[in-house]
């Protein structure tokens, strides 16, 4: 369920301090995820505790699986099931763009959206099948996270590689394949 505070558009005073207070509040009560109507903000609590949460995590992700996640609390996985229900409804491709300063979170919600996507997309037909290419875009992940990162001072795992993940999706909206393009930052 949600409240009034998961979304910034219904804070009263809008300035950039009110904006930051709520977010800090949010942050330091474990949740790190906040909508400004239909894009959530994400705050890297940056190993405080009550912080983040475990990649893949499947009691979320179902309750996020065919969810109104406008009635959800504010998460990375509403943002999934919302792209994918948009695929669905309207028969056509649908992106998800991440941005952020280096150290902001972006791969591991990146990991998360493509956790969900994978969960999601699962085929009931021949689920070993699917099986196989999600463990194959997984490993993909890993190796990209391995051979593209670097030490900085603000993150110990920085990417130095930008990516696009293309998943492919069949006529009945399961995993058919997936292309990973990277750019060199």
């Amino acid at each position: 369920t949600t409240s009034s505070s998961d979304d910034l558009t219904s804070l009263e005073d809008v300035s950039l301090e009110s904006v930051l207070e709520a977010l800090r509040a949010r942050c330091s009560s474990g949740r790190v995820y906040t909508r400004l109507a239909h894009v959530l903000v994400a705050v890297n609590p940056c190993g405080r505790p009550g912080g983040g949460h475990a990649t893949g995590d499947a009691p979320a992700m179902s309750r996020f699986r065919n969810a109104n996640v406008l009635r959800q609390e504010p998460h990375i996985y509403g943002t999934a099931e919302a792209a994918y229900a948009r695929m669905v409804r309207t028969q056509q491709s649908t992106a998800i763009v991440l941005l952020g300063d280096s150290g902001s979170g972006k791969s591991h919600n990146a990991r998360e959206l493509m956790e969900f996507l994978l969960f999601t997309a699962q085929s009931s037909r021949d689920p070993a099948a699917t099986a196989v290419l999600a463990t194959r875009v997984r490993a993909t992940g890993r190796l990209l996270d391995a051979l593209g990162s670097a030490k900085t001072a603000e993150n110990a795992h920085s990417s130095r590689v930008a990516r696009l993940l293309t998943l492919h999706f069949g006529k009945s909206f399961t995993l058919t394949g997936a292309q990973v393009h990277t750019f060199q930052i």
